[in-house]
């Protein structure tokens, strides 16, 4: 109760006048402005690449863990080109389907995945601290099947475990 007191008094204090060893304020000049004439710049319309999409259809797989933990997974076969795509930490593999199909479509391989324990009816429970184990299980799958180069993409959870997992010789994060 004593404070209370106290703390008025720092805080009008502290609202008082300006100190007197603060210089005050003066005008600085301003440059001369140099007039040029302004070349309009055109912007004209491009058209974005076409992507053709796939006709392939995707697979899908149970992925096993180096702890056996089971993951849904989803392939679409390709180049030995690999581009895995991981998720948000909700899993949700479904979001990258039109990315997926887009890059299988230019002839890569594609892999994406859920984390343990966000795949419905899959009765793990959800892991994050174990996103690294999962995605080293994506790549593990890759390499088996003939990846010569991986290319990780990924969002929130998964845009930090490709960072974490980006620095083997044969990905690019």
């Amino acid at each position: 109760m004593c404070l209370i007191p106290l703390f008025l008094v720092l805080l009008f204090a502290a609202c008082g006048a300006p100190p007197t060893h603060m210089a005050t304020p003066t005008a600085v000049p301003v440059a001369t402005q140099i007039t040029r004439e302004a070349t309009p710049i055109v912007l004209t319309p491009t058209s974005a690449p076409t992507i053709a999409p796939t006709s392939v259809a995707p697979t899908w797989f149970e992925l096993q863990t180096s702890d056996a933990a089971p993951l849904s997974a989803l392939v679409w076969p390709g180049s030995d080109t690999w581009v895995i795509l991981a998720s948000n930490g909700d899993g949700g593999q479904a979001r990258w389907e039109p990315l997926a199909r887009a890059l299988a479509g230019r002839g890569h391989s594609v892999l994406s995945f859920d984390w343990r324990g966000t795949t419905p009816g899959l009765k793990t429970p959800p892991d994050w601290t174990k996103a690294v184990l999962d995605a080293q299980a994506a790549l593990a799958y890759a390499r088996a099947n003939g990846a010569k180069r991986l290319v990780l993409i990924g969002g929130s959870l998964g845009g930090i475990t490709s960072i974490k997992l980006g620095d083997a010789k044969d990905v690019v994060a």
